[in-house]
């Protein structure tokens, strides 16, 4: 029996442990969020099951297994299937029957993004195009080391501290409410500190993780 975890953070069920599926799961559990993880092949589920909340193996085609995982009550399930177009349709269509609140499924060319947008995904993900953004956005700040697509417009970003914000509280450092910007997590060394305080004071040596619009996030940078 499928035991859920606390779901007061965000939260994320993976379906489909590839390359993407791996890397998905593992930089929202960084980001302060909480991943199931879910693959029929159990090498998979166990490689990646300390670095999630919770990793199981199950019949991911089957509807009794996904229905039991509780799918409304994540923020998001993500179909991280690409290569199968007919398991990634097949299961994009079951989770959106089931109660999903917000599909998020992997497309792997432009024929398989319209079949997965016809059949109701929310946001359908083409890897090359993100890989895409993401060096593009890397290139055009020297600031920004990694970045997370949440939809077309709206991303996760790893930034370098900017100078200006050195020695600043975070209530000091305006731009956060002027590009309408979350600050999600600082790491500071080996120590991750998430949900940051209005009181705490940016230093050097400090990586912080912002989220917001991508037009915003570029101005920020």
């Amino acid at each position: 029996m499928f035991v859920k975890k606390s779901l007061k953070k965000k939260s994320f069920l993976v379906i489909g442990l590839g390359r993407f599926g791996s890397s998905f799961a593992k930089n929202m559990m960084k980001m302060g969020c909480e991943v199931v993880a879910v693959d029929e092949d159990l090498e998979k589920v166990n490689k990646i099951s300390e670095f999630v909340t919770e990793a199981m193996a199950g019949n991911i085609h089957d509807e009794d297994f996904l229905e039991s995982l509780g799918l409304a009550d994540f923020d998001a399930v993500v179909v991280a299937i690409g290569h199968d177009i007919e398991s990634s349709v097949l299961i994009t269509t079951l989770v959106k029957e089931l109660g999903a609140k917000y599909v998020v499924s992997k497309a792997a060319d432009d024929l398989h993004e319209k079949i997965l947008q016809k059949i109701g995904a929310d946001w359908v993900v083409t890897v090359e195009r993100e890989m895409g953004q993401k060096v593009a956005l890397s290139l055009y700040s020297n600031k920004v080391i990694d970045s997370l697509e949440l939809t077309p417009d709206f991303r996760f970003v790893e930034l370098v501290v900017l100078e200006d914000w050195l020695g600043k509280k975070v209530t000091e450092v305006l731009v956060f409410k002027k590009h309408d910007l979350m600050l999600v997590a600082v790491k500071r060394g080996k120590e991750i500190i998430t949900k940051p305080s209005a009181d705490l004071i940016f230093q050097k040596e400090d990586l912080v993780v912002v989220c917001g619009q991508t037009a915003k996030i570029m101005q920020l940078a």
